[in-house]
């Protein structure tokens, strides 16, 4: 089980995020493939940018959102930082 969620499309720049809950589903392309979809979706609404907030002990989700271009640009909340990626 899992989702990918997209977020905040009126007010900031869209932000996206994923999970893959069965384990045994990991390290599969899955959460990247669902990614890269909801980026086109966020690109086909005429967005430049999106972004995602990942908790700095999630290694796994550090490595795949920085394989798909999302480089860190800040703090977000206390243990989290804020990744961007442009879309073009």
């Amino acid at each position: 089980m899992g989702g990918l969620n997209i977020g905040q499309l009126e007010y900031w720049e869209p932000e996206i995020g994923v999970y893959i809950g069965e384990v045994t589903l990991w390290g599969k392309g899955i959460a990247k493939e669902a990614v890269e979809l909801g980026c086109g979706i966020i690109r086909a609404m005429g967005n430049s940018y999106t972004r995602t907030t990942i908790l700095n002990s999630n290694k796994g989700s550090i490595r795949l959102f920085e394989s798909l271009g999302y480089y860190k640009v800040g703090k977000a909340r206390p243990g989290e930082s804020l990744f961007r990626r442009a879309l073009v």
